[in-house]
């Protein structure tokens, strides 16, 4: 037996088989709707009799109405299911694509070049109120560490600058997502925000700076705003994290 869990799973072959057999239901329902009110009406239609068995014809015409009526109704009834079906449809739509954003956006996270790139931020660069420094000695300690090309380097741009470029262009993705797709709250920025709040602690204000420096108020703008929503969030519902040397 299936299990249950997945019975609403998306399928696009199989959603596709199930609207078309409801749309034959749904008419066959409305036309059964119709007949009925018919049938009853010729059923009736005796009933109009005159005392001396003749019918009265001209009842016909409060006939012909009923079988109007009758068609209006099968055509209401099939238009409401088929209105029910459409918004069934567009749930299912909607469920798939935030899925797939979903899917998305957990690939660019846990791309090994990304994690990488978090890692080295998070040994290398410290976070300015367990330095113990004012806002200036720390910019400059982190601009330091930014520029530093360890020996051996053949990159065009130093390890740090990169690493940092590469976390902001992920973390512009997933704001830009946040803020026009997805309704980034509860569980969702619960999973979220450990990862970029660990980071943004430590890059935020230099990021922010460096925008302020570029005279550009646009410049990952996206990543910005998501990453200090992050670290407002994670300290108005979890105490400061410690960072272990060893950790995974």
């Amino acid at each position: 037996m299936a299990d249950s869990r997945y019975q609403e799973r998306f399928d696009p072959k199989l959603i596709s088989r199930q609207t078309n057999r409801r749309l034959v239901l749904n008419g066959l329902i409305a036309l059964l709707v119709t007949i009925v009110i018919i049938v009853a009406g010729v059923i009736a239609f005796p009933l109009t009799q005159n005392l001396d068995g003749r019918a009265q014809w001209g009842n016909l015409d409060g006939f012909s109405s009923l079988a109007t009526l009758a068609i209006i109704i099968g055509g209401l009834i099939f238009a409401y299911f088929e209105h029910t079906q459409n918004a069934v449809q567009r749930s299912r739509d909607s469920a798939q694509a935030s899925m797939n954003l979903y899917k998305e956006v957990d690939r660019r996270l846990n791309d090994p070049a990304a994690i990488e790139a978090r890692r080295w931020i998070i040994v290398n660069v410290p976070v300015r109120n367990q330095m113990g420094a004012t806002k200036a000695v720390w910019m400059e300690a982190v601009k330091r560490i930014l520029n530093e090309v360890p020996d051996g380097w053949e990159g065009e741009r130093p390890p740090g600058k990169e690493n940092l470029k590469a976390v902001l262009i992920c973390f512009d993705f997933i704001g830009f997502i946040a803020q026009h797709y997805w309704s980034m709250e509860n569980e969702l920025v619960e999973w979220m925000s450990p990862l970029v709040a660990k980071i943004w602690e430590r890059v935020g204000e230099f990021v922010e700076d460096e925008a302020r420096r570029r005279n550009e108020a646009d410049y990952y703008r996206a990543a910005r705003d998501f990453g200090n929503y992050c670290i407002q969030w994670r300290r108005e519902h979890y105490p400061d994290s410690t960072f272990i040397e060893d950790a995974t």
